[in-house]
């Protein structure tokens, strides 16, 4: 992928577009919409899939908003962000990462990813390491680190109803078998805004982010050259739902060099908008370690 700007850089309280011009005969530019407030030390915030809001709530927290500057974006397909014609692998999401950090004018960033955004960051810190800081991966589903394929049946299952045409289906499939059976009352409880973002970001994660998924390997090898300090949360109920939370989580504590791992209480998948406010001391904790 190429990528050009057609927006100005922005300040500490910025937002806009940027365009990116992928490498291909036929294939047209498209862009990513992009957030960035604050002062301090960089934090880029990657989502996960289906909800563009992810990290609306923690982003929100005092004790990460008041000492960093918060870079959040959507993701190809998701929000404003429009999606090129043709596959979108983690590759192209990692360089999409490296062109808004670039667009931006940061050498280097702290990384937070929630499930796919996690992969992806992973895959920001092989492609480009002077340019990742940390990284937090909170329950990235490295589908190679695991052996129980439980929850991997659940997404077959899910994406077949999908095909069928049964998106309602599908989405209540995934989220009860994968993220959290009382999601819908924790989105009527919480974020009554939940519930659209889920049917608006479907077709995306159906069509684009489970692919690339399904199809991105990353095993102890690459692990091995993922030098920056990793924090691994995992939400304390995540396990119950979907068992390759603490297979993932064992495998890459035993593969990173550098990786701890922090249990986030009364969270499930949807831990960065279950409990942000003690997600984000936790950032803020590592980060100080990180950064003396």
């Amino acid at each position: 992928m190429k990528f050009e700007t057609s927006t100005g850089r922005g300040g500490p309280a910025s937002s806009g577009c940027f365009r990116v011009l992928p490498e291909g005969p036929g294939l047209d530019g498209f862009e990513l919409e992009f957030t960035s407030r604050g002062v301090g030390a960089p934090l880029l915030l990657v989502h996960g899939g289906l909800l563009t809001g992810w990290f609306d709530l923690l982003s929100r927290e005092p004790a990460l908003s008041e000492r960093y500057r918060l870079i959040s974006y959507h993701r190809p397909g998701y929000g404003r962000s429009s999606l090129p014609p043709g596959p979108v692998s983690i590759g192209d999401q990692s360089r999409c990462c490296l062109a808004l950090m670039q667009h931006l004018g940061l050498e280097a960033a702290h990384v937070v990813g929630h499930s796919i955004g996690g992969c992806i960051a992973l895959q920001l810190a092989l492609d480009a390491p002077d340019a990742v800081t940390s990284l937090a991966l909170l329950e990235p589903p490295v589908l190679t680190a695991v052996s129980d394929r439980a929850g991997a049946r659940v997404i077959g299952e899910a994406g077949q109803r999908w095909q069928l045409g049964d998106a309602g289906g599908a989405i209540d499939l995934f989220m009860k078998g994968v993220v959290d059976p009382g999601y819908q009352k924790f989105f009527e409880d919480v974020w009554p805004d939940g519930v659209q973002e889920l049917v608006r970001g479907a077709k995306t994660f159906f069509e684009i982010d489970q692919p690339s998924v399904q199809g991105w390997k990353f095993s102890a090898q690459e692990a091995s050259r993922v030098t920056q300090p990793v924090l691994l949360v995992v939400g304390d109920g995540s396990d119950r739902v979907n068992p390759i939370r603490s297979q993932v989580q064992r495998s890459l504590l035993e593969w990173l060099p550098k990786a701890e791992s922090f249990t986030l209480p009364d969270s499930t998948h949807l831990l960065p908008l279950q409990n942000p406010s003690v997600l984000a001391r936790a950032l803020v904790h590592f980060y100080g370690r990180t950064d003396a």
